[in-house]
């Protein structure tokens, strides 16, 4: 069979039946039951340390899994979930084989988009993290950091996670707090801030409920 469009080969994929395996030997069923799933967003090609290509294709492998789509399909369905300009240098990158393996098309997506020297971003990113507004924001600053570093390759032992967690603090009281309790992994210290943010906002509440009460007439 001949597909002249995406179109008809994204038909032929949601027609497709029977069993289907992926890279981990999962096996899926014949007969199954799809929840609605959100869609991955559209990769504008915008990169940040943070958020960029290597977030967007985590999220869409996800997302076609979940939606029992063969991975000989990844490309072409992923290819929807691009901007305009994305898809312009997709389809001009694959000229010749527009439905590439997805391992491929995933290797040209990372050197086309994701700078040379985005580790060393990162890193410096790591070391300056610096707490700017509460404790809150800080604590999931710093959670998406530390996953992006993870997707990266980037492995820091729980103890330098958890010595920059602290000197990027703020407040030199919440330093104190961390470091007199020898915490041992970013759990134990995201805990802890979750209960020191608690305590400040449970000390202002009763700050404010004992201030006078001032009636006009």
């Amino acid at each position: 069979y001949t597909y002249e469009t995406r179109r008809d080969i994204e038909t032929l994929g949601r027609r497709i039946s029977g069993i289907s395996h992926n890279e981990t030997g999962l096996t899926r069923p014949k007969l199954r039951v799809l929840a609605k799933l959100a869609t991955p967003p559209v990769f504008e090609g915008k990169y940040t340390e943070v958020w960029n290509i290597l977030n967007w294709i985590l999220i869409v492998e996800r997302y076609l899994f979940n939606c029992y789509i063969d991975e000989e399909l990844y490309s072409n369905f992923a290819f929807t979930f691009l901007g305009v300009i994305a898809q312009a240098w997709f389809e001009n990158r694959f000229l010749r084989d527009p439905m590439p393996p997805w391992e491929e098309a995933t290797l040209a997506l990372k050197s086309r988009y994701l700078p040379t020297d985005h580790v060393t971003r990162l890193l410096r990113k790591f070391v300056n993290t610096r707490q700017q507004r509460s404790l809150a924001d800080y604590v999931d600053e710093y959670q998406i950091l530390v996953s992006a570093m993870q997707l990266t390759g980037i492995n820091k032992s729980e103890t330098e996670l958890v010595r920059q967690f602290i000197d990027g603090l703020s407040v030199y009281e919440d330093r104190m707090n961390m470091l007199v309790r020898k915490l041992g992994n970013m759990e134990e210290a995201y805990e802890l801030a979750t209960m020191i943010r608690g305590a400040r906002e449970m000390i202002i509440s009763v700050h404010y409920l004992s201030l006078p009460c001032i009636i006009f007439f």
